[in-house]
């Protein structure tokens, strides 16, 4: 598709793009997450979906670009960052393949029928986006004091993302409440940030008419990028490496050109004046990429292996944190040959939860499982007490109460248990009652 887009004589630009996006480290987050299957489904039908448009626009077959369009709608319904790729369709248009803007606007809106098709769809079956909604757990950004501390921080965060495209070590899976703090005008990095973005705009200006595929890549990451900048929409999270996932294939296109460039005589097409530098460097490059890839992989093996990784590195994340714990208490402490193994383990796992306590005061599900802990460790009055609290900072936990229910069971207070469980029950109909009052009725 590249060579396509880029033109043959540029079929090195092509192939270096291609490389440093199969090696990028950043996809295993991706890759190897099932929970982000969702966006390899919509790369690679978003793909198919470009294909096809420019099959259309070689042949002028009409069904190649239906097959087009209805790509992009079955896209749609597996993540809604399908958007994003339908917006760069008229760049691409333009830039790369030529287009009058007139004709690429034409054949660019007619990818809204499905777009239209999607929001009737989703505001139907789950209503309408509802910011109030995001945990400052998720997304810090939702408890900044006033405007600017939040502004300030998401530049930061934005410059964060360049960053771990350049150089991604090391990678973690959560960012969640307190891995990234809060920051006003005086933080550096925020403003170190904002430079660099209007620099990448600043050279969309600039190469507009002079170099479309360089102007074409720095646009195909900030599009892309926008959804998850937290700058026109507050997201449901603050950071994640694997939302660089389809952003980082403009990165590539803008790292392969800047390698050719270094070691070209002219822009395009590019003939090498020192190939067996470019050779090198850009061998280096794919081979640290590479092994940071590989070694990434052993990381994802399972829950407990992520988790009691990454809890090294993002040590301040209350999710990971707890994550951990819950990893520790039902992977090894289960697993555990004799008893006393077990309760060591269960401690571990407790040492976990209370310093996700420690940065979230309030996590409901930290005091709950701090409870299950001690329950397996026969510590009643401990799991008791902290059921007890994860109550009282979520009434609508419910786990905590069913757990809570259990507890009273095995210590034969029977009616107790009755009342836990009748609120367990009680928050289930509540819970289901107004999810189907809300999307079915």
């Amino acid at each position: 598709m590249l060579i396509q887009l880029f033109g043959q004589s540029n079929w090195l630009l092509a192939f270096l793009t291609s490389l440093l996006f199969i090696a990028h480290p950043i996809h295993t987050e991706v890759v190897a997450n099932i929970k982000s299957a969702d966006d390899l489904i919509v790369f690679n039908l978003c793909i198919g979906a470009y294909l096809l448009l420019i099959k259309y626009l070689f042949n002028q077959k009409n069904r190649y670009f239906i097959l087009s369009i209805v790509l992009i709608g079955i896209s749609f319904f597996a993540k809604e960052s399908t958007l994003t790729l339908v917006l760069t369709i008229p760049l691409m248009l333009v830039l790369l393949l030529g287009l009058p803007w007139k004709r690429a606007i034409k054949l660019s809106s007619l990818y809204l029928i499905p777009t239209v098709v999607y929001i009737i769809a989703r505001t139907k079956v789950i209503g309408e986006y509802n910011n109030s909604e995001i945990a400052g757990l998720d997304n810090v950004l939702v408890t900044a004091p006033n405007f600017i501390v939040k502004l300030s921080t998401a530049l930061k965060i934005m410059g964060l993302y360049i960053y771990k495209l350049v150089i991604p070590h090391p990678l973690m899976n959560d960012y969640s409440m307190s891995q990234i703090e809060l920051n006003g005008l005086a933080n550096p990095f925020s403003w170190i940030s904002l430079l660099l973005y209007a620099g990448l705009i600043f050279l969309v200006i600039k190469c507009w008419k002079t170099n479309k595929i360089l102007a074409f890549g720095i646009l195909f990451f900030l599009v892309n990028f926008s959804l998850y900048s937290n700058l026109f929409l507050t997201i449901g999270t603050v950071f994640g490496e694997r939302l660089l996932f389809i952003p980082s294939l403009g990165f590539s296109i803008c790292c392969a050109y800047f390698l050719i460039r270094l070691f070209s005589k002219s822009s395009a097409p590019y003939t090498l004046k020192n190939q067996s530098k470019f050779i090198l460097i850009s061998t280096v490059i794919l081979a640290l990429y590479a092994f940071k890839t590989v070694n990434r992989n052993k990381d994802w093996k399972d829950n407990f292996t992520i988790y009691s990784t990454d809890v090294e590195n993002c040590s301040n994340s209350a999710r990971c944190q707890y994550h951990h714990g819950l990893a520790v208490m039902k992977t090894q402490a289960l697993s555990a040959k004799t008893q006393n193994e077990k309760i060591r383990y269960l401690q571990k796992a407790v040492i976990a939860f209370e310093k996700a306590i420690a940065i979230h005061p309030n996590y409901s599900e930290a005091y709950a499982d701090v409870g299950l802990a001690y329950f397996r460790m026969n510590d009643f009055k401990s799991a008791e007490k902290n059921y007890l609290k994860a109550t009282q900072l979520n009434p609508s936990n419910a786990t905590a109460y069913s757990n809570l229910g259990s507890l009273y069971f095995n210590t034969q207070r029977y009616q107790q248990a009755k009342s836990s469980y009748e609120r367990t029950l009680q928050i289930i109909l509540i819970t289901l009652t107004d999810w189907l009052t809300t999307h079915l009725l």
